[in-house]
């Protein structure tokens, strides 16, 4: 199957977020490529626990998760495309326990910024490592804000849909402001939220 006809046709807004999608209930491996040679988390057997997926394009990593994973649009800087960095099954290719990461890179130097989103299953416990600053956005929900002082990045981390979503910021180009990368996260994360609500 060409992993590019289901949805050549589409245009990237739609593919961002499209209310009402019916998304597969598992990861839809026939858009995707296995990665045979990827580090995995082994089980006690042995056996691996972790299955790395390379994906044609942003759009067909999108469009084969088994939840809505909206990208901000308005970023604070002229950045390129968001790309998939990781794209990986948690539990033994059973499709549900999915990890997703994309990143947008600030004048294609990483080195310089970025803004990545993250995604995964939340319906196991988990709660941010490290000291976090609860901080309510987008209709009092409440995130988990966190600060790097020694590489400069902030995140900002919240649980929507039994889906734990992560935001990251990093801006070499200006000066490290605590309160500045806090304001630009919850616009980042109100974004995605706000097409959450289109449903």
């Amino acid at each position: 199957m060409d992993p590019c006809r289901r949805f050549h046709e589409y245009h990237w807004n739609h593919l961002v977020f499209v209310p009402g999608n019916d998304f597969p209930p598992t990861l839809d491996t026939d858009l995707l490529e296995e990665v045979e040679d990827a580090t995995h988390l082994m089980d006690t057997d042995n056996m691996p626990l972790t299955t790395a997926y390379i994906a044609p394009s942003t759009e067909a990593a999108l469009e084969a998760l088994p939840f809505e994973l909206p990208l901000p649009e308005n970023l604070p800087f002229d950045g390129s495309p968001f790309e998939v960095v990781d794209l990986l099954d948690m539990n033994e290719k059973d499709g549900k326990e999915i990890r997703v990461k994309l990143k947008s890179v600030l004048n294609d130097d990483p080195l310089e910024g970025w803004i990545s989103v993250e995604a995964e299953d939340a319906t196991g416990s988990r709660l941010p490592t490290g000291i976090a600053t609860p901080v309510k956005f987008s209709d009092q929900r409440t995130g988990h804000f966190q600060t790097n002082q020694s590489l400069e990045s902030s995140m900002l981390q919240w649980t929507e849909n039994d889906i734990w979503y992560t935001i990251t910021y990093l801006n070499k180009q200006e000066t490290y402001d605590v309160q500045k990368h806090k304001e630009i996260l919850v616009d980042l994360a109100e974004q995605i939220m706000d097409q959450f609500n289109k449903q």
